[in-house]
């Protein structure tokens, strides 16, 4: 559907090609103004894609307001999100961005998710940030999305600042919404079929709806499943669609109509599955919206799904105590062997091992208690950073040390090159080493595709020394097998601390999360359910949020309860709706 975009300052409407060509020409904002379901999101996603059609040394970087972590120098948040993104380096994403071969599209305004006193303010601070965004002393311009009572909400100062050009999203006129029904329906531009079901619409005073892309792309999915199971959308069938608007039901015969109704059973079967996790999903989400919930200090998400900052949603004690468990479990196997092999060898052996438990111990209650954990960064400039080379070197040459006094000089060598790989793959610099040589995986899973690939790569580190140490205890088959196994299950499981917390999660919510999130989401995205958001996934739409959050019965029941009791939020656990 076509969108218009009229000038809030009185320069009469532009298509979204003319904003493009301003956004260009200028440097400064330019701010698409809309209410909630005027297609804010798809003016982005669409202004991304014509910009990359129209030229193509130009690169558009679509980026969720809501991965703004705070910060007064947004020119350096958004940096470090372009390095991230497209797996260059600093001084090349600098480059890029000063030469403004990067056009930043930021979504959003209103799903900012950091600490401020009011959403006003953190709207206010981003703005002002933007406006003070120089790269190569020029502005940057930026092209913004935002709800209408977000921007009515800012200080006049901002709104009317000369770098802010805003424009308002125009409803859609009412042939491109019948043109969108009837390709719906048949796959043609005309049909009689669409222009009597909208003229009925209009006939029952039902403009409004029908000109908003969102409820319209809703009626739309609902006419074409009532079509595909009759045949043919009649009289009765269009009566029934404006009855769905008309009595506030078309957000859940949405849903009804994106999910299959055939195919075979355990297609249906896990479909109904995914809609209870949703459902949990979104009860969670709208606990958090309700009284801004935050967890030691660290907002929680009331929109985005991010896998890596999932685990919340199994509670603030559970997943961490879970956590404690696995690392408790797996360190258990290498102390068994451990003491019996270093114990017979004299007092620095003894010493040694007892001294290196009990750091061990302590390094484990440490990183299963905190709160959060912060997912691996890749950075070749860590090297240079005494403050994290001096200690992993300290520890590794202490363990190199005592391997040579205790056992020999290869060993000791080997000891103090495994145990400075290791200690730098999981805390230390290198973390660099699983991204550098091959593309970072686009999409909301690669934080934890990337810490997974760490767990596996620390394991497979230390599985050599490990091997040596069981074969010289319990021969070499035996030896062998042991140390394979152990290192598989360390490395699938628990060697990188933000990849042990999920996997936590799952462990400690085995029904409600899946085995595989990240699937379930991307199937309920094709549904058209859910949505792709940067690296995180959101509900295609916030009616869609609440109509899960309240599908199990009750305001949020399961969440809600659980967040008074553990004090997530201080304010009212009713419904909104």
């Amino acid at each position: 559907m076509p969108l218009t975009f009229r000038s809030m300052r009185g320069g009469g409407d532009a298509s979204l090609e003319q904003l493009i060509r301003r956004l260009l020409a200028s440097s400064g904002q330019v701010v698409l103004v809309g209410r909630a379901g005027s297609g804010k999101s798809y003016a982005a996603t669409d202004a991304a894609l014509r910009l990359a059609l129209a030229d193509i040394g130009r690169m558009p970087v679509i980026v969720p307001a809501s991965q703004w972590d705070g910060r007064p120098e947004v020119g350096a948040w958004f940096r470090e999100y372009v390095e991230k993104q497209f797996n260059v380096s600093p001084g090349t994403s600098a480059d890029l961005i000063g030469s403004q071969k990067v056009v930043p599209i930021i979504d959003g305004l209103d799903e900012l998710e950091v600490e401020t006193d009011s959403d006003r303010e953190a709207a206010a601070d981003f703005i002002d940030a933007l406006l003070r965004w120089r790269e190569l002393a020029r502005p940057v311009p930026v092209l913004l999305t935002t709800r209408t009572d977000t921007w009515d909400a800012l200080p006049e100062d901002l709104r009317e600042h000369e770098g802010v050009i805003p424009y308002q999203i125009q409803p859609v006129s009412i042939d491109a919404v019948t043109a969108y029904i009837s390709r719906t329906l048949n796959g043609r531009d005309e049909s009689e079929e669409a222009s009597k079901l909208v003229e009925l619409l209009l006939a029952r005073g039902l403009r409004g709806v029908i000109a908003a892309p969102w409820s319209a792309a809703m009626i739309a999915r609902v006419a074409g499943t009532l079509r595909a199971a009759e045949g043919e959308l009649n009289a009765e069938l269009r009566e029934a669609v404006v009855q769905t608007v008309s009595t506030g039901r078309l957000v859940s015969e949405f849903v009804q109509a994106s999910l299959p109704s055939s195919g075979a059973i355990w297609v249906r079967l896990r479909c109904s599955i995914d809609v209870w996790r949703l459902s949990l999903i979104a009860q969670y989400l709208v606990t958090n919206s309700i009284g801004e919930a935050s967890l030691e200090g660290q907002p929680l998400s009331s929109r985005n799904i991010v896998l890596h900052r999932f685990w919340p949603i199994g509670g603030r004690i559970k997943p961490r105590l879970f956590d404690f468990m696995l690392c408790a479990l797996f360190s258990v196997p290498g102390f068994v062997w451990a003491f019996p092999f270093f114990w017979s060898r004299g007092p620095v052996a003894r010493v040694s091992i007892v001294v290196g438990a009990a750091l061990w111990a302590g390094l484990l209650v440490r990183t299963s208690t905190k709160a959060w954990v912060r997912p691996a960064t890749p950075d070749w400039g860590r090297l240079a950073q005494p403050r994290v080379m001096l200690p992993q070197l300290g520890a590794a040459l202490l363990i190199g040390i005592v391997a040579t006094w205790v056992l020999s000089p290869p060993i000791g060598v080997s000891a103090f090159l495994t145990a400075w790989l290791a200690i730098g793959l999981t805390v230390g610099f290198g973390q660099t080493l699983t991204t550098d040589n091959q593309a970072r995986v686009m999409g909301p899973e690669a934080v934890l595709q990337h810490e997974h690939t760490i767990s596996r790569l620390s394991a497979i580190v230390v599985l050599p020394l490990l091997a040596a140490g069981f074969i010289s205890t319990w021969g070499l088959r035996v030896g062998l097998v042991s140390a394979l196994l152990y290192c598989l299950l360390v490395g699938e499981l628990v060697a990188s601390a933000l990849w042990r917390r999920y996997v936590a999660l799952i462990i400690s919510s085995p029904l409600s999360v899946p085995l595989r999130p990240a699937a379930m989401l991307r199937r309920n995205s094709r549904l058209g359910l859910t949505r792709p958001s940067g690296l995180a996934y959101q509900f295609r739409h916030d009616d869609v949020r609440d109509h899960f959050a309240a599908y199990t019965g009750g305001a949020f029941s399961r969440v809600a309860r659980r967040g008074e009791t553990e004090g997530w939020h201080q304010g009212d656990s009713e419904s909104p709706r």
